[in-house]
């Protein structure tokens, strides 16, 4: 059995029935503190159930209390920081892969902000390198979740932010959409979506529940992005399980159990 064997399968694991990544992100709690719907692990996985995710996004202290028949994929945060005065502040590695070969986790997640100084990029970029190889050599796939360059026009970004994290070793790459990106032509969709095609798979970051996630949605799928990456547009929602057919475009749950049996 090989690391790459290893990969192909856990990343299969993570894809839901339509072939998309439906990923549910947990791991606020760190950076944010208390945050509306995730209060317990109760609630994450009452979420996860009812949302019917292929994956969850956690820190291992919620990954330690999941209980062991979790209807999903696991994907381990090994980055995270506390917010700072902007609302935002800088990850830091916290684990190193080598040290996760005991828990049975699918994948690690690991954070680079590109809005940020080339200087301050370049500091971290050995240590994302370093995870990306260690998580490989254990077989586990790697989910680089990327704040975008913010000194390009958005389709540039897109493309130049991701082709970064393909050339760190990323599997899957998580990233937002600019919603200008609605208004570029046709051609310039047709070139992007081309470009896209050869990137590993992009899911779309959810974000703060104060933007149009529906639109990006939709620009994602047409673009060719392979699903979705969603916290707060989930745990928050009123009605999950009507958040989760709009979001990740699949029959969720609504007692546990699948609605159609």
């Amino acid at each position: 059995m090989t690391a790459n064997w290893s990969i192909e399968r856990r990343l299969a694991r993570l894809r839901g029935s339509n072939g998309k990544f439906s990923l549910l992100a947990a791991d606020h709690g760190l950076t944010f503190g208390e945050v509306p719907g995730l209060e317990s692990i109760n609630d994450i996985v009452t979420t996860a159930r009812i949302a019917a995710v292929s994956g969850v996004v956690t820190n291992y202290g919620t990954l330690q209390a999941m209980p062991a028949d979790i209807p999903a994929g696991l994907i381990m945060q090994t980055y995270g920081g506390l917010r700072d005065a902007t609302g935002t502040g800088i990850k830091h590695r916290l684990y190193a892969p080598s040290q996760l070969g005991h828990l049975a986790i699918d994948g690690i997640a690991i954070e680079l902000n590109l809005a940020t100084s080339a200087e301050s990029v370049n500091s971290r970029l050995e240590l994302i390198a370093s995870s990306t190889l260690e998580a490989h050599r254990i077989g586990l796939p790697v989910l680089a979740m990327l704040n975008q360059l913010g000194d390009r026009e958005p389709a540039a970004a897109l493309l130049a932010s991701a082709r970064i994290a393909q050339e760190l070793g990323a599997d899957i790459i998580k990233v937002g959409i600019d919603q200008r990106l609605g208004t570029i032509s046709m051609n310039e969709r047709r070139e992007l979506r081309n470009h896209i095609r050869h990137l590993p798979p992009l899911v779309l970051a959810g974000g703060p529940t104060t933007e149009d996630l529906y639109f990006k949605l939709e620009l994602a799928a047409d673009l060719g992005f392979s699903g979705a990456c969603v916290g707060r547009h989930l745990f928050s929602s009123h009605d999950v399980a009507q958040s989760a057919v709009r979001i990740f475009g699949t029959e969720a749950l609504t007692d546990g159990r699948p609605s159609n049996p």
